[in-house]
C-alpha cells in the first residue's frame, strides 16, 4: 500500500507550510459526497459557551495546517469570541503545522492541545487530507476525537472545512468535496459540530463577486480590473487576511448563532467506534526509547539555532551526519513513523522492517530550499505484533539538483546542500513501544540510575551547578523556573554526583570540579545563621522566596542540603590534595551552620523557617512524625551549634506522643503520622531523612526505623492494590503513593489523599524496603508505560492512567532519591558515607539512638504476601 506521504507527492501540488502557493487534486470518490451545508449544529458546544458566559478561564485549541497557521481565521475568531465574551478569560492553543493533515494530528494531539487542557477544539484538515483515503480519515479524524474526550470528556470539539480553488464547482453544486464527506461521517457519530468556512466564498465565486486566486494590484489599471471583486487568495489556497479569512470569520460567526441554541452541558460519553481500526491509539514518542548508536546527539534550543526554531512542535530534537548512524525501535502495533526534519542539507535513510528488503527514504524534496516539519512512514497496515524496524543514515545523498529541478530550484550554495544530516524529533506509533531487550536486574537498575542522574548532571543549573527545582520537559521552564534552583534537591544532587563517579557515568575529575562549582556558590549564596533558604538564585545566589514569608532560612531544605555535603566531605577527605581542600570547605559550612538558634530564644523545639523581614512569622514548628527527622540528628550532631537531647525529646517526639499506641498487626506503624491515617503519610517520608541516615537497625526509645518504613511501604502498596477508590491502573505493579505534581499542580500523596497518581520515586525509592515489590513495579513503569514515562531525565515525576495525565515534568527532590536509594539497595554508598561522620555518631548517641546495619531483616516477597 502507498504511504499517505507518497500518496500527496503523486496528486497533490502539496500545501507544505504557510503561505506556500499550492493547489490540490482530490482522487476518484470512494464514498458518496455530502450534502453541502455551512453549519450542521449537532450537539452543540454547550460545555464551552455556558463557561464563556459565566466569566471563567478558557482554552481554544486550534488544530490544523498551514491555513490555520496563518494569522487569518484563528486569530480573527479568537478575538471575536472575546469581544462577545467580554467577562471571560480566553486564551490560544496554536497547534497548526503547514502541510501536514490529521494522519500527524492525531499522533501530535497530546504534545501540542491535550496536555495544555483546552476546553474547545477546532480542527481544520479537510484540505490536507484532500487526496488521502476515506478510511483513512476515519481512523485518524476518530482516533482525534476519541483522544479528546478520554482526557477530558467536557472538551468541546468543533470541525472546521476550507477548500481550494479546484473544489469550488463541488460546493456550487451542493455537495462537500471528499475529506469533508468523509469527516461527516465522524462528526454524525459523535455529535460534532461542523462549519464550512468556504461555502459562501464558493458561491461569490460563482456569482462573479470573487476571484479565488490572483496577485494584488499593485497598478491602478489592475485596480480598475478588479473592480468590485473580493480577491480571495495569491495562491489558490491560503486566503488573504484581509478578504479571505474575513469571509472564513463570518462564517463561524454565523454558525455560532445556530450551534449556541443546541446541546446539553456535562461530560459526553464514549460510543462504540464508528471504525474499529481507528487510531485512538497513537502516540508521539520519545525517540530516547529507541536504541541509538553513539552518533546521535541531543540539540540544545540554548546553542543550536534549528532546535530553537521548531522547539514549540519538536521539543526534542536529535542530530546525526554521520553515515551508518542507527536507530532500532521495537513495538507492537500496526503503524510507525518518524517526525523529523526535511532541509537543504537532508540526506537518506536506509529502512528495514522486520529484518525484509532495505528501501531507501529521502529526508530531501523539491520543496527543501529551508528546513520544515515532515513525517517518515516506515511500516503501516501491519499485523498487531511485535515487530523490529531498523534505520540507518545511508552514505549516499539523494540528487538534490535532480530533485530541485522539479519546481525550477536551484542549488544556491553547494556547501548548504552537501550534507547527509538527519534530524528527529519523534517516534509515531499506533501501538506500544516494547523494549529492545529484557535487561537484566542489574543493567536495568543501573540504565534508571544513570538516566535519572542526567537531570543533575545534564539538567544542572550551569552557573551554580545546582539543581534546578523543576525542569518541563513538555513546556520548557517558564519564567523564573530556568533559574531557580533548590538547596534541599541540591543536597540530594550532589548525592547523586558520588554515584555517577563510582559507577563511572562521569569521571571523578569531572565530578570534582563539578561539586566545586557547587561548594563554590554556596560560600556566597545568601545564609541565614549559616542556614540556606528553600529556593535560591543560581546566577546570583540570592533568595528567591518560596512564598511571601518564606523568604529566608529553611532549616529542613538546609538539612538535606547538608546531610548531602557531608557524604562528600567523607567521600572526599582521603582523596588529592584539591579533594581534601574541597573537603574541608565542606567542613565549614557544616560548622556554621547555627542549629541551636533555630530553637527560637531557647525553646525545646527547632522551628522551621525564619524571615529577614517576618521573624518567626510562619510558625512552623518541626514536630514528628514526618520527614524532618535528619534536621533533628544533624542539630544534635553539630560540632559548634548543637542542640541538647530535650529539645528532640520534647520538640520532634512531643513527649512520647509521637507513639502510636492502639492495637496493631504485623504491618502497623510505630510512629502517628502527622495529618495522615493509620496507612501512612506520603512515601516520601520513608527517604528524605534516610538517603544518608541508615535505618538498618536504627532504633530509639520510640521505633525500629527499619521496620517502621518497612512497614510505612508495605501499607502504602498495600491501599494501591486494595484500590478502594477503583483508579484504573492500580496494582501489585503499579503503586506508590507520594508528594509529587499532581491533576492541579502538586499534592501530597498518601492512601488518606489518593488523587489517582502514581509518583514513580515513590516504589524506586522504596527499594531498600521492599526490592522485589520496588523491582516488579519498576519493570512495569520500564518495559509497559515506558515510552508514555520515560524522558530525558529517568521517569517522569507523576502520572495518571485514569485521566489519560502523563505530564513531561520533572521535580529535583523526586529524581534525587532515586538513584540514591537505588545505590543504598545495591551498595550501601551513601549510608556509609554519611554514617562515617563521627559527628553524626556522636549526635545520634545523644539523642539516644543505636545502630547496628547488620541486624536489618531480609525481605523476602513471601514475608508479607499473606497480609497483602
Amino acid at each position: 500500500m502507498i504511504d499517505v506521504t507518497t500518496l500527496r507527492r503523486l496528486v497533490i501540488v502539496s500545501v507544505l507550510a504557510c503561505s506556500m502557493a499550492c493547489s490540490v487534486v482530490s482522487l476518484a470518490q470512494e464514498a458518496p459526497l455530502r450534502d453541502a451545508v455551512e453549519c450542521r449544529a449537532r450537539l452543540g458546544l454547550p460545555n464551552f459557551l455556558s463557561k464563556v458566559r459565566a466569566g471563567q478561564s478558557v482554552r481554544i485549541a486550534y488544530l490544523g495546517g498551514s491555513i490555520t497557521a496563518q494569522p487569518g481565521w484563528r486569530p480573527k475568531t479568537l478575538d471575536w469570541f472575546r469581544s462577545r465574551f467580554p467577562e471571560a478569560d480566553i486564551s490560544e492553543i496554536n497547534a497548526a503545522i503547514g502541510g501536514t493533515g490529521s494522519d500527524l494530528g492525531v499522533f501530535r494531539l497530546k504534545q501540542d492541545v491535550l496536555d495544555h487542557r483546552p476546553d474547545l477544539l477546532f480542527v481544520e484538515f479537510a484540505v490536507n487530507d484532500g487526496s488521502a483515503p476515506v478510511h483513512r480519515i476515519h481512523q485518524a479524524m476518530e482516533g482525534i476525537v476519541r483522544q479528546t474526550l478520554r482526557a477530558d470528556a467536557t472538551t468541546d470539539i468543533c470541525f472546521v472545512y476550507t477548500l481550494v480553488g479546484a473544489w469550488t464547482q463541488t460546493l456550487r453544486d451542493g455537495k462537500f468535496p471528499q475529506a469533508a464527506s468523509a469527516m461527516e461521517a465522524i462528526a454524525d457519530h459523535y455529535g460534532i459540530p461542523s462549519i464550512h468556512m468556504g461555502l459562501a466564498v464558493a458561491r461569490l465565486e460563482g456569482e462573479g463577486k470573487l476571484l479565488f486566486k490572483g496577485a494584488k494590484p499593485k497598478t491602478e489599471a489592475e485596480t480598475q480590473a478588479l473592480g468590485d471583486k473580493i480577491l480571495f487568495s495569491p495562491d489558490n489556497v491560503h486566503p488573504y487576511t484581509d478578504t479571505g479569512h474575513a469571509l472564513y470569520l463570518q462564517a463561524v460567526v454565523r454558525s455560532m448563532d445556530q450551534i449556541d441554541q443546541v446541546g446539553k452541558q456535562g461530560p459526553r460519553p464514549l460510543p462504540t467506534p464508528f471504525v474499529t481500526d481507528n487510531w485512538e491509539a497513537a502516540k508521539m514518542v520519545s525517540l530516547s526509547w529507541a536504541s541509538l548508536s553513539p552518533e546521535w546527539k541531543k540539540l540544545d534550543p540554548a546553542t543550536h539555532d534549528l532546535a530553537s526554531k521548531f522547539r514549540n512542535r519538536m521539543p526534542e530534537m536529535f542530530f546525526t551526519n554521520e553515515p551508518g548512524s542507527r536507530i532500532t525501535i521495537r513495538f507492537k502495533g500496526t503503524r510507525l513513523g518518524i517526525y523529523d526534519l526535511l532541509g537543504p542539507d537532508c540526506g537518506q535513510v536506509k529502512v528495514t522492517v522486520d529484518h525484509g528488503s532495505t528501501v531507501i527514504k529521502p529526508r530531501f524534496d523539491a520543496y527543501c530550499t529551508y528546513h520544515r516539519l515532515a513525517t517518515l512512514t516506515l511500516a503501516s497496515d501491519l499485523p498487531d505484533a511485535i515487530h523490529t524496524v531498523a534505520l540507518e543514515l545511508d552514505t549516499d545523498q539523494p540528487d538534490k539538483a535532480a530533485i530541485l529541478a522539479q519546481r525550477q530550484e536551484k542549488i544556491d550554495d553547494p556547501e548548504r546542500f552537501d550534507d547527509t544530516a538527519w534530524y528527529v524529533g519523534a517516534i509515531l506509533v499506533l501501538g506500544d513501544l516494547v523494549s529492545e531487550e529484557t535487561l537484566s536486574t542489574d543493567a536495568l537498575l543501573t540504565r534508571v540510575q544513570q538516566q535519572t542522574f542526567q537531570y543533575f548532571w545534564d539538567g544542572a543549573e550551569p552557573h551554580s551547578g545546582m539543581a534546578l527545582e523543576r525542569i518541563h520537559v513538555d513546556d520548557e521552564n517558564p519564567g523564573r523556573d530556568r533559574y531557580v534552583v533548590t538547596s534541599g534537591g541540591s543536597g540530594f544532587g550532589v548525592m547523586a554526583l558520588l554515584v555517577g563517579m563510582e559507577r563511572g557515568f562521569i569521571l571523578r575529575e569531572a565530578g570534582v570540579e563539578r561539586l566545586r562549582k557547587i561548594v563554590g556558590f554556596l560560600e556566597k549564596a545568601d545564609r541565614y545563621q549559616g542556614a540556606w533558604a528553600h529556593w535560591l538564585n543560581g546566577q546570583t545566589g540570592k533568595t528567591v522566596p518560596f512564598s511571601q514569608k518564606d523568604n529566608g532560612a529553611d532549616l529542613v531544605e538546609t538539612a538535606y542540603l547538608m546531610q548531602g555535603l557531608l557524604a562528600v566531605r567523607q567521600y572526599l577527605a582521603d582523596g588529592t590534595t584539591a579533594e581534601k581542600a574541597l573537603s574541608q570547605r565542606i567542613d565549614a559550612l557544616w560548622r556554621e551552620v547555627q542549629w541551636d538558634w533555630f530553637r527560637r530564644d531557647g525553646e525545646n523545639v527547632l522551628t522551621w523557617h525564619w524571615s529577614p523581614n517576618y521573624g518567626w512569622a510562619m510558625n512552623h514548628r518541626i514536630s514528628g512524625y514526618n520527614e524532618c527527622l535528619i534536621a533533628y540528628v544533624l542539630a544534635a550532631a553539630s560540632p559548634t551549634h548543637s542542640i541538647p537531647a530535650e529539645v528532640y525529646h520534647e520538640g520532634w517526639a512531643r513527649e512520647g506522643d509521637i507513639v502510636r499506641t492502639e492495637d496493631s498487626d504485623i504491618l502497623s506503624l510505630s510512629l502517628k503520622h502527622n495529618g495522615s491515617g493509620d496507612q501512612g503519610g506520603p512515601l516520601f517520608w520513608a527517604h528524605y531523612s534516610y538517603l544518608g541516615l541508615d535505618p538498618r537497625g536504627l532504633k530509639d526509645r520510640y521505633a525500629d526505623y527499619w521496620q517502621h518504613n518497612r512497614n510505612h511501604t508495605l501499607l502504602n502498596r498495600k491501599h494501591c492494590i486494595e484500590n478502594p477508590l477503583h483508579y484504573l491502573g492500580y496494582g501489585e505493579h503499579c503503586w506508590g503513593l507520594t508528594a509529587s505534581y499532581s491533576l492541579k499542580f502538586y499534592a501530597a500523596h498518601s492512601p488518606s489523599r489518593d488523587l489517582g497518581v502514581i509518583s514513580p520515586t515513590a516504589a524506586l525509592s522504596s527499594f531498600p524496603y521492599a526490592p522485589d515489590y520496588s523491582l516488579a513495579a519498576l519493570e512495569h513503569f520500564f518495559y509497559h508505560l515506558g515510552p508514555r514515562l520515560w524522558g530525558p531525565y529517568g521517569f517522569y515525576d507523576a502520572f495518571s492512567e485514569q485521566e489519560d495525565w502523563f505530564p513531561k515534568r520533572y521535580l529535583a527532590i523526586d529524581q534525587g532519591p532515586v538513584v540514591v536509594m537505588i545505590e543504598n539497595y545495591r551498595s550501601a554508598l551513601l549510608w556509609r558515607l554519611f554514617m562515617s561522620c563521627p559527628e553524626v555518631q556522636q549526635g545520634l548517641k545523644k539523642l539516644g539512638f543505636t545502630s547496628d546495619p547488620g541486624t536489618h531483616p531480609s525481605v523476602e516477597r513471601k514475608t508479607h504476601e499473606s497480609s497483602l
